[in-house]
């Protein structure tokens, strides 16, 4: 696997490549088996075991990329002590998903910032205001909320006492934020020289704060520049150790609104950066809930579009999905699906396992809805994916494309893979299906087929402008 980079070129937006020269979409799914999570039923279990066989399932439906969630929790549960043995978890997964040949973004993940902020037995909330109850993110030593009350209001994100945990972050209150720097340097020094770790995904969802639009676009891209800084250090003392890309994101209201402010242009001049927004419009964002759509996935894109253009970096969507009844959101899903084609970019779907003691899960559920692998709940037995949410994401696309991409179409439906290019090198696509495929196309030669499980690996070597059609 070649090590990840930002290519860019006069008059071209910069996107996601190779060392060899090669636009990489990164197409795959999140991974949240190795979260640290608050247990709200003692009975049933947060997280599925994660196995070499969920790469190797992975690998069917063609995906190149897991976004594995991780936690500070677990990572550095006592100031300043690294557990070991998670560390090597982590490595674990990372070295199995490389010999399927799957990428990993490595995400800092939290929910409500910390499984230490559940309201205690008994607390009482104002109108509108539930108790709150805690997901996953940092050890308890970092989760300061200086006795704001843990009352969820509009969703579990906006209680005040995670509000202040998350200003006390960015404020780097008592060198909390500069620890959080450190633990990123710690990861960073295990995965230097590793290739098949495209990058890091410096904190998923942050909070707004307690003043958004200040704690949620300064003092965030404050964190996320001591962070960088800890890694790019952590880095160049490994020998043979490279630069990786480094996924930065909006506050979590992008997810529940579709747009937000960001950190300043500028907050970070590193050419590796990638704008990794949660492209949810049309799924869980606020405007749903009121029975309207104020943000469609089509406005979604184009705001995610234009704010990565504005700092001049790639776009990749770290989550995206739908939950609910498949019926119900189908053309929805496919939509998605084909603006990303359009657009030539690359995401990743939450989430591939969920586990009936999810925190996130509803409790009385009769399945773990909202995963990609399904089961029942509580007794966990697989179910069928929906047919039509698997076809869609093995449909036919470029794992690594020489220069640049120029057009694609791929079907959710069908085997029907259209893409067009500049650039000389090694064309690598996947085609799903057992038959073997038909490839005609211009500007190529030596097109190979090889069978894998699920589907085919096509290669073929491309020269200036090409063209590569599959069915």
């Amino acid at each position: 696997m070649l090590p990840l980079t930002v290519l860019r070129g006069q008059g071209r937006s910069p996107v996601i490549g190779d060392s060899a020269g090669r636009q990489v979409l990164l197409r795959g799914v999140n991974v949240n088996q190795l979260i640290d999570y608050g247990q709200p039923d003692p009975a049933k279990q947060t997280v599925w075991p994660l196995k070499d066989s969920d790469y190797a399932q992975m690998a069917r439906y063609g995906f190149d990329v897991q976004r594995l969630a991780l936690s500070w929790s677990a990572l550095e549960p006592q100031r300043g002590v690294f557990d070991k043995a998670y560390l090597a978890r982590v490595r674990t997964a990372v070295d199995q998903a490389a010999a399927h040949g799957i990428y990993t973004v490595l995400d800092m993940h939290q929910d409500t910032y910390s499984k230490y902020v559940s309201a205690a037995q008994g607390t009482r909330c104002r109108a509108g205001a539930t108790p709150e109850f805690g997901n996953d993110g940092a050890p308890e030593w970092a989760t300061r909320t200086d006795g704001a009350k843990a009352c969820g209001f509009q969703g579990r994100d906006l209680s005040p006492n995670v509000q202040q945990a998350f200003t006390n972050l960015y404020a780097d209150t008592d060198g909390i934020g500069t620890e959080f720097a450190r633990a990123w340097g710690r990861l960073a020094k295990e995965f230097a020289d590793d290739p098949a770790v495209a990058g890091y995904d410096l904190l998923n969802e942050p909070g707004p704060g307690n003043s958004p639009g200040v704690t949620s676009s300064l003092l965030l891209g404050r964190l996320y520049q001591q962070a960088i800084t800890s890694i790019r250090a952590a880095e160049s003392r490994v020998s043979g150790g490279n630069h990786h890309l480094v996924f930065f994101e909006p506050s979590i209201l992008w997810s529940g609104l579709g747009f937000d402010t960001t950190p300043p242009v500028g907050f970070a001049d590193d050419p590796l950066l990638v704008f990794s927004p949660h492209l949810y419009s049309e799924s869980i964002t606020m405007d749903q809930g009121l029975g309207t759509t104020l943000t469609s996935i089509e406005q979604g894109y184009t705001a995610a579009e234009r704010t990565a253009r504005a700092y001049g970096v790639p776009l990749w969507s770290g989550e995206w999905g739908w939950f609910g009844k498949a019926d119900d959101f189908r053309s929805r899903f496919d939509r998605y699906l084909e603006r990303q084609n359009t657009d030539l970019l690359g995401s990743a779907i939450w989430v591939w396992k969920k586990a009936c003691g999810d925190p996130q899960n509803d409790p009385a559920a009769a399945d773990s809805g909202g995963g990609v692998v399904l089961y029942t709940c509580p007794d966990g037995k697989p179910l069928a994916s929906p047919a039509f949410e698997t076809t869609a994401l093995s449909q036919a696309y470029p794992r690594s494309a020489p220069g640049r991409l120029t057009s694609l179409r791929s079907s959710a439906t069908t085997r029907n893979l259209r893409l067009t290019g500049t650039g000389t090198g090694t064309l690598d696509v996947w085609v799903p299906g057992t038959d073997r495929p038909a490839a005609t196309g211009s500007g190529v030669t030596g097109i190979r087929l090889t069978a894998r499980a699920g589907g085919w690996r096509l290669t073929a070597t491309t020269s200036g402008h090409y063209t590569l059609q599959v069915a």
